[in-house]
């Protein structure tokens, strides 16, 4: 009997040292993008916003950080290698050079697609996936993305860094006017001209960097807003 729970415990500790693998160098894989990226459970993922695309639907302006972001995820499979994953936001110009870059480097294409409909200017995603050494597959998607205008990330070496804080949309500028009228209880002077040159159509404080590094959004309404300001100056002007 103690034989054989001996031999139970030597199969057990024999399984559990098979199934345990080395932890993988995921700073390795941001030498490799030459940026880095975050952890989520067991999927290393990286992010390439598109913020050099200004990308219309009509009217509407659409942002980076709401569908032109593209990105690779990594999971390990074993002591040297993973399995990838990513979407890739193209102009159809870039298509075949990346195509070119990502077969290169043993990166499979699993869709080609639109997300958008009747955007401008055109934009197509790529979906890809393989298998390999982790290093060896982010150095194909980093010499792919070479063939595209992605903007490489921000770098500074102050030990500090600057975020945008906003509500991260758009107010139409006679809208905060009236509120502006409202809290002061005077009527503005306002003079209607054309649009002047530097003018832009839609301007707002993208918070994409804030949410994803220090997880704050702000929740505060235009309307709140303009009322603490205008309660604020008056406390402080004595009016």
């Amino acid at each position: 009997m103690l034989g054989a729970v001996g031999a139970l415990c030597t199969l057990s500790l024999m399984i559990q040292q098979a199934n345990t693998q080395n932890p993988a160098d995921w700073k390795a894989i941001d030498r490799a993008l030459g940026r880095s990226g975050n952890l989520q459970g067991e999927t290393y993922r990286v992010g390439f916003p598109r913020n050099d695309l200004h990308v219309t639907v009509g009217a509407v302006t659409v942002r980076p950080s709401l569908a032109l972001g593209s990105w690779v995820a990594f999971e390990q499979t074993g002591d040297s290698t993973a399995m990838l994953m990513g979407d890739l936001v193209l102009l159809p110009v870039e298509v075949g050079s990346v195509i070119d870059a990502l077969q290169r480097g043993g990166i499979e294409q699993t869709a080609l697609h639109n997300h958008l409909a009747s955007e401008s200017p055109h934009l197509v995603y790529l979906h890809i996936g393989g298998r390999g050494r982790p290093v060896a597959l982010a150095t194909a998607v980093h010499e792919a993305l070479a063939f595209t205008r992605t903007p490489p990330p921000a770098t500074s070496a102050a030990p500090w860094k600057i975020y945008n804080i906003g509500s991260n949309s758009p107010e139409e500028l006679v809208h905060v006017v009236s509120l502006l009228e409202r809290e002061f209880g005077r009527t503005a002077v306002k003079e209607m001209v054309p649009m002047q040159p530097g003018d832009v159509p839609a301007t707002y404080a993208d918070i994409e960097d804030l949410t994803r590094e220090i997880g704050f959004r702000p929740a505060t309404k235009i309307e709140e807003g303009i009322a603490r300001f205008a309660k604020w100056y008056r406390d402080y002007h004595n009016v």
